[in-house]
This record gives C-alpha cells, sequence and structure tokens, in this order.
C-alpha cells in the first residue's frame, strides 16, 4: 500500500502486486471474483508471487510483498493488531466451500 496506494475500487487491482494460491498455478490470465451490493464482477490482478502454503503468503502478506484475498479467520489476529488492514471492504471474495 506503501508503494502504490490504497486501492479505492477493484478495477485497480491491476495496478497492485498480489499474492495467489495455487490454484492460480499456468493459469494465462488471473481474476478474482468479487461481489458488492449486487454487483459482481471478475478484477484482474498481476501476480508477483503463487504459493501453496498458506503460511508462507501470510509471510509475503505481513513482510508487504502484495495484496492477497484469504479467509479473515487467518488473518483476523493480526488485523487486530493492526500489522494488517482490510482494503476494498464494500467488496468480498466468494464463499469458502467445505468438504468431506
Amino acid at each position: 500500500l506503501k508503494r502504490a496506494g490504497t486501492p479505492q475500487h477493484p478495477a485497480e487491482l491491476a495496478e497492485h502486486a498480489c499474492l495467489l494460491t495455487e490454484f492460480y498455478f499456468n493459469r494465462p490470465a488471473v481474476e478474482w471474483p468479487l461481489s458488492s451490493g449486487g454487483e459482481r464482477s471478475q478484477f484482474k490482478v498481476r501476480a508477483v508471487a503463487v504459493a501453496s502454503d498458506p503460511e508462507a503468503l501470510q509471510e509475503f502478506l505481513l513482510e508487504g510483498v502484495g495484496l492477497l484475498m484469504t479467509n479473515h479467520v487467518r488473518v483476523k489476529s493480526d488485523v487486530a493488531a493492526g500489522r494488517l488492514v482490510r482494503v476494498l471492504p464494500e467488496w468480498a471474495g466468494p464463499e469458502p466451500t467445505l468438504y468431506a
């Protein structure tokens, strides 16, 4: 956020460094699905790191490497401690899906 500022709209994510999960390996273009109110759309992001380890992604996040779309539970203690801030709070990613 210090380098590129805080995005005000998801369309600005293409200008920011983003961290991605292994779900995005080998994809030519990456878009994050986000919704706000009744509006749902896909927004292009610029990947600077892709990892399969959620803890590694969280370390990158804490080091300021880029933005990460993740579950609130994973980062809530860092948000509460002021180490992380939520960006685009009026926009939400897809709900986590649970399988057994």
